[in-house]
């Protein structure tokens, strides 16, 4: 039996509670899987383009953690999928490889303009809202 530490649920889950789970948990569940996924696949990513500068070879300890995580959390997207929870759509799968391109392209900066839209976006709400 697997177990996800959830930092957005706040708690542990454990693989056998998906049937169990309501939609809205699910659906929180699955995407911070998603991107725990694509945010360990870039450290990977980045430790190898570091290497490959610089001559310094990985902690193994460190890779073999980190590809255990990515394994653990395809296996609860597999057991939310076979649960019938399948959320994610076109768009998802879309923006989720589009952003694994963009940070391998941009690196460090891709971050920064995440950060920097995500504000943009903030305030535009939040000017939406005060005008309503």
């Amino acid at each position: 039996m697997a177990i996800f530490n959830s930092k957005r649920l706040n708690r542990p889950i454990l693989s056998s509670e998906i049937p169990s789970l309501d939609k809205k948990t699910i659906f929180e569940l699955n995407e911070e899987i998603f991107e725990t996924i694509e945010s360990i696949s870039q450290q990977i990513k980045d430790v190898k383009r570091f290497e490959k500068q610089h001559g310094t070879p990985p902690d193994a300890e460190w890779e073999a953690r980190a590809k255990k995580k990515i394994r653990i959390c395809s296996q609860f997207a597999l057991k939310i999928e076979n649960a019938g929870y399948h959320h994610q759509t076109y768009k998802d799968s879309y923006e989720f490889h589009l952003n694994q391109i963009l940070a391998e392209e941009l690196g460090p900066s891709f971050e920064k303009i995440k950060k920097e839209a995500c504000s943009l976006a903030t305030m535009e709400a939040s000017s939406k809202q005060e005008s309503d």
